[in-house]
């Protein structure tokens, strides 16, 4: 929140990356400062940052912990934001670097305050709802769940990783409402242990790769909503859902889930989704397997 509100642009690096990869992400973006927890230090090991400003800080968030001293640091005087228009950068989202170099997509301050109040909308998100970090919030910003939950006035509780034992301690003690990941997170989060039937609906964004309908089923059966909903960096993050239709809820279990595997419906605040060739005009649908699903 506050770089954006001091002029500056945010790039949230990927914490699993190597550290050459770091290093051009770092370069390639014209990054200034560097906002380090001292527990990934050994993500820079090796770098030559001479042209970067390091700010280390302890992510310890506890009352007493390193963040909160950090914190009552600063000055409390607000600071007049630099923006002078809504297209101007937010932040800059690599992707991976499996084809090649990561590759920088910028998102400016309209799409990204466009797609999260499309995520409030599509995730029902409310001043009580309490959201739980499953999902890194360097993947696309966290989809814009970083402002969205704030903009809607709701809680953030935040995971330093992925722990299923940790994720239903805190659902049961914080009362959360919603959740994000990919298949692989809610997989170990429904098999693990510790699972139970919830005594709270948690709604669950489900997106990075394809759900199977036995996923699904398995959420529902303890008290999840899955929403499936896809996206990609270039698009903010989420962009497309599968939207309830009131005909589903007389289903059976297995077919019901396997129309909760669909989505491809455009959030609200999204143009209609096209299948267009390389001068933009809509290619016809043909009678291919993808037709018929």
């Amino acid at each position: 929140m506050a770089v954006p509100a001091a002029g500056g642009v945010l790039v949230a690096i990927n914490i699993r990356l190597s550290a050459a990869e770091v290093g051009y992400i770092l370069d390639h973006s014209g990054a200034r400062f560097l906002l380090l927890d001292r527990a990934l230090r050994g993500a820079i090991e090796g770098l030559d940052l001479e042209h970067v400003a390091i700010v280390e800080i302890d992510a310890d968030m506890s009352p007493d912990g390193g963040y909160e001293r950090f914190l009552e640091s600063g000055s409390p005087v607000p600071i007049e934001s630099w923006l002078e228009d809504e297209e101007e950068p937010i932040s800059i989202n690599y992707t991976s670097g499996t084809t090649g170099r990561p590759k920088g997509v910028v998102y400016t301050h309209r799409g990204a305050y466009l797609n999260a109040l499309g995520e409030v909308i599509e995730a029902g998100l409310r001043s009580d709802s309490v959201f739980l970090w499953t999902l890194p919030m360097f993947h696309c910003n966290g989809w814009c769940f970083t402002w969205a939950v704030t903009a809607a006035g709701g809680t953030h509780v935040c995971l330093p990783a992925v722990d299923p034992e940790r994720i239903w301690e805190l659902i049961d003690s914080e009362g959360v409402t919603h959740m994000n990941g990919a298949p692989v997170v809610h997989l170990g989060v429904v098999n693990h242990a510790a699972a139970h039937a919830l005594d709270l609906e948690i709604t669950v964004c489900v997106a990075g790769a394809l759900p199977s309908p036995t996923l699904l089923g398995q959420m529902r059966e303890l008290g999840f909503r899955p929403l499936h909903v896809y996206g990609l960096t270039e698009t903010y993050g989420p962009t497309t859902v599968c939207t309830w239709q009131e005909a589903w809820a007389q289903m059976e279990a297995d077919e019901l889930a396997s129309r909760l595997a669909r989505q491809g419906q455009a959030y609200v605040i999204s143009d209609e989704v096209r299948v267009v060739d390389p001068d933009m005009r809509d290619v016809p649908v043909t009678a291919s397997r993808w037709a018929r699903s």
